[in-house]
């Protein structure tokens, strides 16, 4: 161990001759991170909302690359198209979303290492940033979502954002914007409603560096004044040049955005697309912040008034409602109205129930190692603030009042919000922490680099308080990972077995339970650099958020297919896929409802987990 310290401490030393070796050990450790990651773990799409997503763009599920996958905007997706029509080898649209978060991994990284004076600080900061991503980002490293992702680039912006360096000239300032800013629009892109989330934190940042730089809150690792004049201005007045370079950069931001969005409503202007998107709407408000009361004696005179059906309720709570094409945007709409209804929850009840839920999971730290890391985070950049030697008491409270309290109060508002619309997936939660988290880092670093008291020893204590944190938490992270990971392999044994099958019967169409392709809470999902095999994919799910697109109906062509519960009669090459934990009674309650007697027969069987059904 002594001999690996020195030899390490060597390099170390060699590297510091460079002139950019902060540059260069930043990318070596994100480096090193991407490659010890992949080989203990391997990297995976989350979902199957990716995996969807990915065979969209990639051809596997049309048959060839669609510009338009619904959960993007057009611009980035048609990127992402064209990159699989030159060649459809590389899986460019997960080499992104890894590429991506760690480009954000290395981006804190350099900021950090270029705001550190000493080999102890250096070290230290690598030392944190390393155990930050072992434990609060490593499962969101390994199982990647591009909803986390947008948190990741958002996180990063933020970052950039709230350490960028005060007194520079404009157009100094605006070249270190130009990352921030191409995050913030990527991300948009990339997942637009998660991005306005997010947007709120990236203000607070903007905020806390627009006071310190007007104020002259900064640091030794600020740029130098020239005389106690502020560079950015050409017009002798320091605040309003700081104060439109800002604006600047906002209104590029905004702009990009608004252009993005304009492409993306064009992109899916027309009469199909529209009537679909209305159902996407309508599926989103009943499955995601609504529920479907049950078919039994308190709703059945609800559902008769409608004019729906008990076997059109159980296709909606199974969420196999594509058989049925009466179920559609209308119908959904009003059994989300009447669900809203039974809650008999006003705004306010709501409201307070909301901050009761809010306040209670900060008071017992229900989210674990991220609360817990947050929490430390604020305690010691409100000490940081607080011992500050360089100010009078009044700049004191300005820091709290630019950083601290505005990012609580965002904070709040953003969790309040999730919580009262119902929204509150682990997926959305990490992404509140992340960001939050590494504003808080950029915040300290921005404190522990000024002229505080004993500013020594607190920047040790800080470091061995984060690193503590992050050696008791990282074991646990790390285990959790290793049940999971193995756990999702033996259901993507599942998965491959299907996929096999099917393969293996080409002229055939088959459609999944959707249920059945969920199991022990876990969907099927992929390995992301796994080769492509560049085939149209001959079976979907029976519901999901791509039921009813022009996508689906593109992909059925192939087969001959114009209506789904009539090709289940009709065609001979049409079969449903049903794990054993379910039965297919939903099939029969289906068409008994619409006057259609049917045997359901079992013709095949799959990795001895699935049947396969004919429908006669």
């Amino acid at each position: 161990m002594y001999f690996g310290a020195t030899f390490a401490a060597r390099i170390f030393l060699i590297m510091k001759k460079l002139s950019n070796y902060k540059f260069i050990l930043s990318l070596l450790v994100s480096l090193i991170l991407m490659v010890f990651v992949g080989i203990v773990f391997d990297y995976y799409y989350e979902f199957n909302d990716d995996v969807l997503m990915k065979d969209i763009l990639s051809g596997a599920y049309m048959g060839y690359p669609s510009a338009l996958n619904v959960q993007m905007l057009a611009p980035i997706s048609f990127c992402f198209s064209l990159l699989y029509r030159i060649t459809g080898a590389v899986p460019w649209y997960g080499l992104f979303l890894v590429g991506i978060q760690y480009l954000c991994v290395f981006l804190v990284i350099q900021r950090s290492l270029e705001m550190a004076d000493r080999i102890s600080g250096i070290a230290s900061t690598v030392l944190i940033s390393v155990l930050f991503c072992l434990d609060l980002l490593l499962p969101h490293l390994v199982m990647v979502q591009y909803t986390v992702t947008v948190s990741f680039m958002a996180g990063a912006a933020g970052f950039l954002i709230v350490t960028i360096p005060a007194g520079l000239e404009r157009k100094e300032f605006l070249k270190h914007a130009v990352i921030p800013v191409v995050l913030i629009v990527l991300g948009f892109q990339l997942r637009s409603e998660m991005m306005v989330l997010m947007l709120p934190y990236v203000c607070v940042a903007a905020v806390s560096s627009l006071v310190r730089d007007r104020r002259g809150l900064s640091s030794p690792y600020d740029a130098d004044r020239d005389s106690g004049k502020d560079k950015m201005s050409s017009s002798g007045d320091p605040k309003s040049g700081i104060l439109i370079s800002y604006i600047i950069a906002v209104s590029t931001a905004f702009l990009l955005m608004l252009i993005s969005f304009g492409i993306d409503k064009a992109a899916y202007s027309g009469p199909d697309w529209k009537a679909f998107l209305d159902e996407f709407d309508a599926r989103t408000e009943l499955y995601d912040y609504q529920f479907i009361p049950d078919h039994n004696s308190e709703n059945i005179t609800f559902y008769e008034q409608e004019g729906i059906s008990g076997s059109q309720v159980r296709l909606l709570q199974i969420y196999d409602y594509g058989i049925d094409d009466r179920i559609n945007a209308d119908m959904m709409r009003r059994v989300a109205s009447y669900a809203e209804e039974l809650r008999s929850e006003t705004f306010s009840l709501r409201l307070r129930q909301s901050f009761h839920e809010y306040f209670y999971r900060i008071l017992h730290f229900s989210d674990g190692v991220y609360v817990m890391l947050v929490f430390v985070l604020y305690v010691i950049v409100i000490m940081a603030m607080c011992i500050r030697r360089d100010m009078k008491p009044s700049d004191r409270l300005l820091l709290l009042f630019s950083n601290i309290i505005p990012l609580a109060l965002m904070r709040s508002v953003a969790w309040i919000f999730i919580i009262y619309g119902r929204r509150e997936p682990a997926r959305i939660v990490h992404s509140l922490y992340i960001i939050e988290a590494m504003l808080l880092f950029g915040m300290l670093l921005n404190q522990i680099s000024c002229r505080i008291k004993d500013r020594a020893f607190f920047k040790m204590t800080s470091a061995v308080l984060l690193i503590i944190c992050g050696l008791l938490t990282v074991p646990g992270t790390y285990s959790g990972l290793q049940r999971r990971v193995s756990a999702q392999d033996e259901i993507n044994g599942y998965a491959k077995a299907i996929d096999e099958y099917c393969m293996d019967h080409p002229g055939n169409f088959y459609w999944e339970d959707v249920y059945s392709t969920i199991i022990d809470g876990e969907t099927f999902n992929e390995k992301i650099f796994v080769p492509s095999t560049g085939k149209l994919k001959n079976y979907d799910i029976i519901g999901g958020w791509a039921m009813n697109s022009p996508l689906l109906g593109s992909k059925l062509a192939h087969y001959g297919i114009e209506d789904i519960g009539q090709s289940l009669l009709d065609a001979d090459n049409v079969f449903v896929i049903i794990s054993d934990e379910y039965d297919g009674n939903w099939i029969s309650d289906h068409y008994d409802d619409i006057g259609i007697d049917v045997r359901i027969s079992p013709v095949d069987r799959i990795a001895n987990r699935f049947t396969v059904y004919r429908v006669d």
